[in-house]
């Protein structure tokens, strides 16, 4: 369930960056974050 908010994230911010509501260094900054979150739920589920 979490992962499918971090998808839901990512298409947030890809929709905000292409509307212009945000500019490419604040994408990038949010897509960092999120991709560090996604490995940190992933380690957690393995190790279950």
């Amino acid at each position: 369930m979490r992962l499918a908010g971090i998808e839901a994230e990512r298409t947030a911010v890809r929709d905000m960056f292409r509307s212009g509501v945000i500019n490419d260094h604040t994408a990038r900054s949010l897509f960092t974050e999120i991709t560090l979150t996604e490995a940190l739920l992933q380690g957690r589920q393995e190790r279950k």
